[in-house]
């Protein structure tokens, strides 16, 4: 189960973690932007321990602060942490709708957000925390969609406004899409490039073929992130 609508930590001593300087680098932005999409998603969360799990979300909030995330955005954070160690403390198959319901209402705050990171794509922030977040929804989740029980049909859902982000990284912002590694710009331009398909109510939408594509073209985004190579 993915939650689709975007809109205290229990553990001593994380709260005293705010933010101390503005991220220098792209890929801190990417990392922060990837664990959000990470921790939005029931398939990748719910085989851990609950000490497992406490101490994952853990560290998935050092990347925020690592990132420079305001404090309105690790406490949006937090809430979801708070609510996500709680429901899984119980086998996901177990829960009621109660709790499902709870789940899927339960999301990072899109004006905190957007307060720290600003609206405008072509912009170092907002750009590259986008792009983690979207590379991996495409590049990670839809793929797993399938060992997750869902079908074709599901996974095309998902992925597709993610292959329309990809077009406005590629067609839409300018200023930063020239400071990207070259093989970046290329593995954009392949995702990107799958997006017509999706869209196009006359065939079938895209593959299984094409998703395994697009996850090749995302993993060499996530190894120039890895290697903190994303841009020139």
């Amino acid at each position: 189960m993915r939650k689709f609508i975007l809109s205290i930590l229990p553990v001593i001593g994380l709260l005293a973690l705010a933010p101390c300087v503005q991220a220098q680098h792209p890929f801190d932005y990417f990392n922060a932007g990837k664990y959000m999409e990470f921790t939005n998603n029931v398939g990748y969360l719910r085989y851990y321990s609950p000490d497992g799990l406490a101490s994952e979300l853990k560290g998935g909030r050092l990347l925020f602060v690592k990132a420079g995330a305001t404090p309105q955005v690790l406490a949006s954070y937090d809430n979801i942490v708070q609510i996500s160690l709680r429901l899984f403390q119980q086998q996901y198959p177990t829960w009621t709708k109660a709790a499902q319901d709870e789940w899927n209402k339960s999301e990072m705050d899109s004006t905190a957000l957007n307060n720290w990171l600003g609206t405008d794509m072509d912009t170092k922030a907002c750009f590259f925390f986008w792009l983690g977040n979207q590379t991996m929804l495409v590049g990670k989740t839809v793929p797993s969609e399938f060992g997750w029980g869902y079908n074709l049909a599901t996974a095309q859902s998902l992925a597709a406004p993610g292959l329309q982000k990809f077009v406005t990284f590629r067609d839409n912002c300018p200023t930063i899409f020239q400071t990207l590694q070259p093989q970046v710009q290329d593995a954009i331009r392949t995702i990107a490039g799958y997006d017509a398909k999706a869209l196009d109510s006359s065939g079938s939408g895209i593959s299984r073929a094409d998703i395994e594509a697009i996850r090749k073209a995302a993993a060499v985004i996530f190894l120039h992130a890895a290697n903190h190579q994303l841009t020139k």
